[in-house]
């Protein structure tokens, strides 16, 4: 998980270099790749599943397969949920 931190880091440095000439560019990317990842993650981490729904014959391995994946997805988003917080803070107060 922590290279897939360090991916997310080192791709929002690129797509900041990229839009340098237009923040419109880079607001608009931010948003769209937090909002997607947060729902893969919470898809792959099963957070959408009811507790009356959940199944009990599931295979343990599948699981854990899926919840690594959900970890890493949340992982590489967390530097863009950073950005788009700090980006709505100081779009608020200026």
């Amino acid at each position: 998980m922590k290279h897939s931190f360090f991916y997310g880091i080192i791709s929002l440095g690129l797509l900041a270099i990229i839009s340098i000439f237009s923040i419109e560019l880079f607001l608009k990317a931010t948003a769209v790749i937090t909002t997607g990842a947060v729902i893969i993650s919470a898809l792959f981490l099963r957070t959408f599943i009811g507790g009356k729904e959940f199944n009990v014959n599931s295979n343990p391995s599948d699981e854990r397969e899926d919840k690594n994946v959900g970890l890493v997805v949340a992982a590489f988003s967390f530097p863009y949920l950073i950005m788009f917080i700090i980006i709505l803070i100081f779009s608020h107060y200026v």
